[in-house]
C-alpha cells in the first residue's frame, strides 16, 4: 500500500523576516509485515519498554480518540515512532529526519496513522 504522508518545510522569508511553513507532501510504502516488529524491536522496544503491539494499543485507546491537540502532543512521539515502523523508504535514514517531516501538528501524523492501523488490522486479521 503506498500513502502519502504530509511534509511540512519551514523557509525564511528575507522579505518579510518571518518563517514560512510549505506544505507538501511525499510517497511511501506501507509495510504490513514482521518487519515493522522487527523495526521496533531494534530501534524503539527498550526505549518504549513495550513491544509494538501494545505500541499500537496505546496509541489506540488514547491519542487516536482525542481531538485535543494537547493530548495528541502527549503522545505525540509514540505514535511518530509506531507509525515509522510501518513505513518502508529510503527517503529516511533516522527516527529524527522521518519526525522532522511533520512539524509541530499532530492531527495530519494521527489522520495517516489510522489508516495504516486500520489496513494492519486488516492484514492481521487475515493470518
Amino acid at each position: 500500500m503506498i500513502v502519502n504522508l504530509p511534509k511540512v518545510e519551514k523557509v525564511w522569508d528575507d522579505v518579510t523576516n518571518t518563517i514560512i511553513p510549505k506544505h507538501s507532501t511525499v510517497q511511501v510504502r506501507i509495510n504490513n509485515s514482521v518487519l515493522a516488529h522487527l523495526k521496533w524491536e531494534q530501534q524503539f522496544e527498550d526505549v518504549e519498554k513495550m513491544d509494538l503491539l501494545i505500541a499500537i494499543e496505546r496509541v489506540q485507546a488514547t491519542a487516536l480518540k482525542s481531538k485535543d491537540v494537547s493530548d495528541l502532543n502527549k503522545h505525540l512521539t509514540l505514535m511518530l515512532r509506531v507509525l515509522f515502523c510501518f513505513i518502508d523508504s529510503d527517503d529516511f535514514e533516522s527516527f529524527a529526519e522521518f519526525a522532522m517531516l511533520f512539524g509541530d501538528n499532530p492531527i495530519p501524523i494521527m489522520e495517516k496513522l489510522k489508516i495504516v492501523l486500520t489496513e494492519n488490522a486488516k492484514v492481521s486479521s487475515k493470518n
